[in-house]
């Protein structure tokens, strides 16, 4: 068989240390870019700090590859059980889903794509998992890539909320497995709706279905699963 060299590009990953006040809370392995958004959407997603706080104050080093956040005077609890993505899963409670829009199935099934489209760093290397956040009308108002699936979530959330938009998210596209940590992430970012290109796993199934989640997977072209709360999608203008 006939061979030949190439260049290859190849994606870089860091460990990029999170502290809250003069605490170090863990390190993040994570693609270089959006240090700020990774470690202020980790303060949400972990539960550290709500979707409609105030945008914490945030240092950024550099050299050391650290992020510092002041929450305002909150401090972090005691890392909880380890997630599967390696980092600390925190508590197992969240707050229930916003319950204050639809999707017309044609725009559910758009949401993979949009995030396909610009997922830029995957098409370079092929490497990247991406998150792409939606408002409730489904326009798009973020996308954020990085080795780590988790990562990529923490992201995009942390995008919106230093710009104070993270309130206007509903729903997200995502190109992992939809495990239980995702799913705690996606209802303590104020998430209803979460879609992936893949599987969902029992405990997430079950866990959206208590958090009043819709919960999607199987996201390719014309088709899609839908394994919690349907309601939130409409076919035709009526509820599923």
């Amino acid at each position: 068989a006939a061979w030949q060299k190439e260049r290859d590009l190849l994606v870089e990953e860091v460990p990029v240390g999170v502290f809250i006040g003069q605490r170090e809370i863990t390190a993040l392995m994570a693609t270089p870019g959006r240090e700020r958004e990774l470690a202020a959407g980790f303060a949400v997603t972990m539960g550290w700090a709500g979707c409609q706080d105030p945008a914490p104050a945030l240092d950024w080093n550099p050299q050391l590859c650290r992020v510092r956040l002041d929450l305002a005077g909150k401090e972090a609890p005691a890392s909880g059980p380890r997630a599967s993505g390696g980092g600390p899963l925190g508590p197992l409670e969240a707050p229930l889903a916003p319950d204050d829009f639809s999707l017309e199935m044609q725009d559910v099934l758009s949401l993979a794509n949009t995030m396909a489209q610009t997922q830029e760093l995957f098409r370079k290397t092929g490497a990247t998992h991406a998150a792409a956040l939606f408002d409730r009308s489904g326009r798009h108002l973020v996308t954020a890539e990085d080795v780590g699936r988790h990562n990529a979530v923490d992201k995009a959330v942390g995008a919106l909320w230093l710009q104070g938009r993270l309130t206007e998210a509903r729903a997200a596209a995502l190109s992992g497995r939809l495990s239980l940590e995702m799913v705690l992430k996606g209802a303590r970012a104020g998430l209803g709706l979460l879609l992936s290109v893949s599987a969902p796993s029992a405990p997430a199934v079950r866990k959206a279905q208590e958090l009043g989640i819709t919960l999607a997977g199987f996201s390719r072209g014309a088709q899609v699963n839908i394994y919690t709360h349907p309601h939130r999608i409409t076919l035709n203008g009526k509820p599923l």
